[in-house]
């Protein structure tokens, strides 16, 4: 059976299901929008215009000069790249890809950055992990700070490893179609476009959120669904766990709320949601796709360097857990160093990894997943 009709199959089986269970969709679908108009639309709009209005100016060109020397030390990336990385984790997902989305426009980074940059540069933002994860969901404003520590960690040691993949490219940057902009170099221009492509891009991104809210919820409700998974469940993992954790490879803030239960905090359970903010879900992954356009390049080693991350934050929460429990709870805990020895064999094993995506991306042609995988209608 061909993807297209697995797709097809898939998209008929959600149709069945908001017919059977409209009150449980309409429910999910309201509560996808009001995540969207009361967390998502106020604390990403604004950091959108704001990218859109510097990239007109040409003020990230300036930025990048003066950081070029340190990028590429560590990186082996242009200057600019350390605004897409800062970005990334101030205004989160999927900020840092649209960041470099209007770096790669403006010919700053060629393809080939473009898509080493955006590997480590796509994170969550401080907002939802301190505020909504640690201080609404877990009751915990502390516990939210550590999980931003375990990201933050993750991300620069996954910007270290992938420091190794080549960015030296034959593809050349695409040339700048914006050629209105150096004629009229008005500010009401530059602002009016800003809010525009905002408001275009932020919308979408709604859209993304509110289906993958109506999907997790079939999910969350579907008795063949749990039925499986309490068929196939380890018996240490509980089908709530199991739940929360499906749920959020999907969508991440519906996933976070299912797991994150302030009477029942453990390691594991911060472990296991760590996972969840580095991966970001594949409501992420289509925000992103959206967001980069047809930008030519696969977004395959986007996908494994999330899930990269994802495995470091779940063993850097074990790592890091002691220091935390010492300096906030004031209890000693044992360091056990069975966690830096397999965080330093994973890190040796996703070089390896990476020098693997150079020998397919950089030495044999390919083309975009966005081509590979467009429809005609």
């Amino acid at each position: 059976m061909s993807k297209k009709y697995i797709i097809a199959l898939g998209v008929i089986l959600i149709i069945a299901m908001l017919v059977l269970s409209p009150n449980i969709c309409i429910s999910a679908a309201k509560e996808g929008l009001l995540l969207w108009f009361n967390k998502i639309l106020p604390s990403l709009l604004p950091f959108i215009i704001l990218i859109n209005i510097l990239s007109q100016l040409n003020v990230m060109r300036g930025i990048g000069k003066i950081s070029s020397p340190l990028t590429q030390k560590l990186w082996k990336l242009p200057g600019v790249s350390l605004f897409a990385f800062i970005m990334g984790f101030v205004a989160g997902y999927p900020m840092g890809a649209k960041v470099i989305r209007e770096l790669l426009d403006s010919e700053s980074l060629s393809h080939k950055e473009a898509q080493k940059l955006l590997c480590f540069s796509n994170n969550c933002g401080p907002l939802f992990i301190v505020g909504t994860i640690g201080t609404l969901m877990l009751n915990s404003p502390a516990i939210g700070y550590f999980l931003l520590l375990v990201h933050i960690l993750s991300a620069i040691v996954l910007s270290f490893i992938f420091s190794f993949y080549k960015s030296d490219s034959l593809s050349h940057p695409r040339k700048s179609n914006n050629t209105q902009n150096n004629s009229i170099f008005t500010f009401s221009y530059i602002f009016n476009e800003a809010v525009r492509n905002g408001m275009d891009t932020v919308v979408y991104i709604g859209g993304y959120i509110i289906f993958f809210s109506v999907v997790a919820s079939i999910i969350k409700s579907s008795s063949i669904v749990i039925s499986i998974i309490d068929f196939c469940l380890i018996r240490t993992i509980s089908l709530s766990t199991s739940l929360g954790f499906l749920t959020g490879i999907l969508e991440l803030s519906n996933g976070a709320s299912m797991l994150c239960d302030p009477s029942k905090i453990s390691l594991d359970l911060l472990a296991v949601v760590s996972f969840l903010i580095s991966f970001g879900g594949i409501c992420v992954y289509f925000q992103t796709s959206y967001v980069l356009g047809n930008c030519g390049f696969s977004l395959i080693p986007y996908v494994i360097s999330k899930v990269m991350q994802g495995i470091l934050s779940f063993i850097l929460s074990f790592l890091c857990y002691p220091l935390f429990a010492l300096y906030t709870l004031k209890t000693i805990l044992p360091f056990e160093i069975k966690w830096l020895l397999i965080l330093l064999g994973t890190v040796i094993l996703f070089v390896y990894t990476v020098n693997i995506l150079n020998y397919i991306y950089i030495k044999k042609p390919h083309r975009s997943l966005k081509n590979k995988y467009t429809y005609n209608y």
